[in-house]
């Protein structure tokens, strides 16, 4: 993307916020979408269904203020800059697919 400075990551990151923010207006929707599925689900990720809903939850930051989610994300968005996951997928798409940063 060019790094942290560039016009490609701004927009990134703007395009992540805006994905974020829409999905949040319907996060009820989605919500019950889940727990139809989960409901008798085989599935491991259903086994506890309680905690698997809850967690979808945080992840859409249904609690936070508007102001508290966006420095949430940009905060999630920085860490994982650094994080060495995100570094190993790099390399992974540079190898695979020459795709580089």
């Amino acid at each position: 993307m060019g790094g942290v400075e560039s016009d490609m990551f701004s927009y990134f990151k703007s395009l992540f916020i805006q994905g974020l923010f829409k999905l949040r207006t319907h996060t009820e929707a989605l919500i019950n979408m889940v727990e139809i599925m989960a409901n008798g689900s085989n599935f491991p990720c259903f086994r506890k269904n309680e905690v698997a809903i809850n967690e979808l939850k945080e992840r859409f930051k249904c609690c936070y203020s508007d102001d508290e989610c966006l420095r949430t994300v940009e905060s999630m968005i920085y860490y994982s800059m650094g994080n060495w996951r995100t570094v190993q997928y790099d390399i992974y798409q540079k190898l695979t697919n020459d795709i580089y940063q």
